[in-house]
């Protein structure tokens, strides 16, 4: 049974399990969950990832301009949807081929947040830092948020 904030409800005859994999799957749907069916799903098998957090400057392009060119280096990717709030923005957004997981943002600072498996760390090192060249931006730092992987400056694209 699902139950809305406004006592809506929605009874399905499985368990919960069942209705997860028939959810995700567009088997069963529900007029109270929110799913827009052309985004990639946020659940995602249990894979061990490191994350890095890229630091830029504000470089001349539009957000929007460079959104475009950061994900058009990468492609394939697929939309994890976007928030915007008061001029700041967040994207995500995965790298379909890799399963890199990749949010850029001025929400907190102007930055993007990579996630990817420990073993692609130099092949994402590589991808990410190519990308932001024509993007028009300046890496400030590259920080380890969690896990093992380091983009110390200086390593070379």
């Amino acid at each position: 049974m699902i139950w809305s904030r406004d006592d809506e409800y929605e009874r399905f005859d499985c368990g919960v399990a069942a209705f997860l994999e028939g959810w995700l799957s567009s088997r069963i749907t529900s007029e109270l969950l929110h799913h827009e069916p052309e985004l990639a799903p946020w659940f995602d098998a249990a894979v061990e990832r490191d994350h890095i957090y890229i630091q830029l400057d504000g470089g001349t392009l539009p957000y929007t301009e460079r959104l475009r060119i950061l994900r058009d280096a990468l492609a394939p990717t697929a939309d994890r949807g976007s928030y915007e709030h008061d001029g700041s923005r967040q994207d995500h957004f995965v790298v379909t081929e890799t399963g890199w997981e990749l949010t850029y943002e001025t929400a907190y600072g102007h930055q993007l947040r990579v996630a990817f498996p420990p073993a692609d760390s130099a092949q994402a090192r590589h991808a990410v830092l190519t990308a932001i060249d024509p993007m028009g931006c300046v890496v400030q730092s590259m920080n380890t948020v969690h896990g093992t992987s380091s983009w110390a400056p200086g390593g070379g694209v």
